[in-house]
């Protein structure tokens, strides 16, 4: 089994907040391709810029923490 990566993604708050609500993540408008690289056990955190997207708030902290799960 591969070492575990981890994962920053660049989100506004509004947007983590409706992933952690649905158990899911989400990246790059919802583009596939950096969430395939991803493996269970891999570990992320979400960096949200603003409270909402595209002219939220500057919030500019650490929204988010969680690790890939199976399936």
């Amino acid at each position: 089994m591969p070492a575990p990566s981890f994962w920053i993604g660049v989100v506004s708050q509004d947007h983590v907040e409706a992933a952690v609500a649905g158990g899911f993540a989400q990246v790059n408008h919802g583009k596939a391709g950096p969430l395939e690289r991803m493996h269970a056990g891999d570990g992320f955190a979400f960096y949200s810029p603003r409270t909402a997207h595209p002219a939220g708030a500057a919030l500019q902290a650490f929204t988010a923490i969680g690790r890939v799960r199976d399936g």
